[in-house]
C-alpha cells in the first residue's frame, strides 16, 4: 500500500491503488466507521499514549483521520502521521519526518520525492553497489532502488542506478559495452585476482617486453573462466562460498568480447590500460588471463568504470553531492534510442486498463508520447499490443 500517494479518484495512476485499499471496519464513539488497515492500527498506537482521542470522522477513503483533539506534530511524527487540514494521514515515520523537517504538504512532498527515473552515480572505491542503492534509497525516501550492473566494492566510477517505478526497467535495459581503466600491479598474483586477496605468488617488479603487444593481443572473442570470488552460482551455490568453505569446484566459462585495449602508462610497478569489453566480461579474470599469457604474476590493484554503453563517468555525481533538488534523472527518450510515437486518450485508456489492442503494424519497440510526455514503451507481440512500461 503506497500510504503517500495523492487521494485523486479520477487519476489513472491511483486507481487500482485505491481499489486496492483494506479496510477494516470500526465502532468508536458508538459510531461506525471504515479505515484503512494500517492507518487503525497507528491510531491504536497513538491512542494508547492519550487514551482521550477517538476518532470523529474518517475521510480520504478511509487514509485520514479527523480527531475529537489536537495532537502536537512531535508526538504525531513518532507514529508516522502527518497533520493537513485539521485531519492526520499515515505515511509512514520517515516521511513524515521529512515533511515536518522541510515544511511540505503531502502534494509538495510528491512533487519533490515521488520522482522515477536513471541516476547516474560516481560510486567511490569501498562502496558496495547495495550501499549506493541504500543511499539514493534513504535521499528519495523510497525502497525501490536498483542497478544496472554491479561494481565491485574495490572498483569506483559508474554505477546506472534505476528509482522508483524505473526499477521496472532493468530487464528492458540491455547493457552490451563497458569500457573501464585499469590499474595492475606487477608482480603479485592473488586468490581474488585483486589487490585484496591473500597472496599466492610474488615475484621482482619488472618492466614487462612487449606489453603494449601481449595486451593487443587479447582483442579478441574468447571462452573467459568465471572467477571463483564471485557471486555466479554452481549447483544452487555461490562461487564464493566454495572458495570460503575451500571446496573444489569446476569453474563455469562464458564467452567475451574484448573490443578494444590501449596501454596507457607503465612503470616498475604498475602498468595502467584501458579496456572496452561486452557485457559479463570480468576485468579481474582479464588480468589473470594476461598473467597466464606471460608466466607472470599481476593482480588488479584499482578499476574504474567510465562507460556503460553511451552514459559517461564525466555526466555522473557523487553520492555525496546527491540531493533531491540536484537530482538529474534520466527519462525514457534519454535512455534508450526507440522511436518516439504518440497516442490518444482512447489508446492510453486501452494501455491502462488492459484492453487488447490489435496492431500488425508495429514493429519492434517504441516509445509512447502522451500530451507531449513520454510516457512508455509498448511492443508487437503476436499482432497485439503488449505494454512494456508505462508511468503516467
Amino acid at each position: 500500500m503506497n500510504y503517500k500517494m495523492l487521494i485523486d479518484e479520477n487519476s489513472l495512476n491511483n486507481k487500482s491503488l485505491i481499489n486496492n485499499i483494506k479496510k477494516v471496519e470500526v465502532i468508536e464513539n458508538s459510531k461506525t466507521f471504515n479505515i484503512e488497515k494500517k492507518t487503525y492500527s497507528k491510531y491504536q498506537e497513538l491512542k494508547k499514549i492519550n487514551n482521550d482521542i477517538y476518532i470523529k470522522e474518517v475521510v480520504d477513503l478511509g487514509l485520514s483521520l479527523v480527531l475529537n483533539k489536537d495532537l502536537d506534530e512531535s508526538i504525531l511524527v513518532n507514529y508516522g502521521f502527518i497533520k493537513e487540514n485539521n485531519k492526520i494521514r499515515y505515511v509512514g515515520v520517515r516521511t513524515s519526518k521529512i515533511i515536518i523537517e522541510k515544511k511540505l504538504t503531502l502534494k509538495k512532498y510528491n512533487a519533490l520525492y515521488n520522482k522515477s527515473g536513471m541516476l547516474l552515480i560516481n560510486k567511490e572505491s569501498g562502496l558496495t553497489s547495495f550501499d549506493i542503492c541504500d543511499k539514493v534509497g534513504k535521499i528519495f525516501d523510497t525502497k525501490k532502488v536498483g542497478h544496472t550492473g554491479t561494481l565491485d566494492p574495490l572498483a569506483d566510477g559508474l554505477l546506472c542506478v534505476l528509482v522508483n517505478d524505473y526499477t521496472s526497467l532493468s530487464s528492458l535495459i540491455i547493457v552490451s559495452d563497458k569500457e573501464y581503466i585499469v590499474t595492475v600491479r606487477k608482480g603479485i598474483s592473488t586468490d581474488t585476482y585483486d589487490i585484496t586477496g591473500k597472496v599466492l605468488k610474488e615475484e621482482k617488479p619488472k618492466i614487462i617486453d612487449n606489453l603494449e603487444e601481449v595486451l593487443n593481443n587479447f582483442k579478441k572473442k574468447y571462452m573467459q573462466e568465471v572467477p571463483i570470488y564471485s557471486a555466479v552460482k554452481v549447483n544452487g551455490k555461490k562461487l564464493y562460498d566454495y572458495a570460503r568453505n575451500n571446496q573444489k569446484v569446476t569453474l563455469p566459462k562464458k564467452e567475451i568480447t574484448i573490443k578494444d585495449i590501449k596501454l596507457l602508462e607503465e612503470d616498475n610497478e604498475t602498468f595502467k590500460f584501458s579496456v572496452l569489453v561486452s557485457k559479463g566480461t570480468y576485468i579481474r579474470s582479464l588480468i589473470n588471463d594476461i598473467s597466464k599469457e606471460i608466466d607472470y604474476p599481476l593482480t588488479m590493484e584499482k578499476l574504474t568504470r567510465v562507460k556503460e554503453d553511451k552514459f559517461n563517468l564525466k555526466d555522473s555525481t557523487s553520492i555525496d553531492d546527491l540531493t533531491i533538488e540536484n537530482a538529474k534523472l534520466l527519462k525514457l527518450e534519454d535512455i534508450f534510442n526507440y522511436e518516439v510515437i504518440d497516442i490518444d486518450s482512447n489508446y492510453l485508456y486501452k494501455l491502462v486498463n488492459g484492453i487488447k489492442i490489435k496492431d500488425n503494424s508495429l514493429k519492434d519497440k517504441k516509445l509512447i508520447r502522451y500530451n507531449n510526455k513520454v510516457i512508455g514503451i509498448i511492443e508487437n507481440k503476436e499482432g497485439y499490443i503488449n505494454k512494456l512500461f508505462l508511468k503516467i
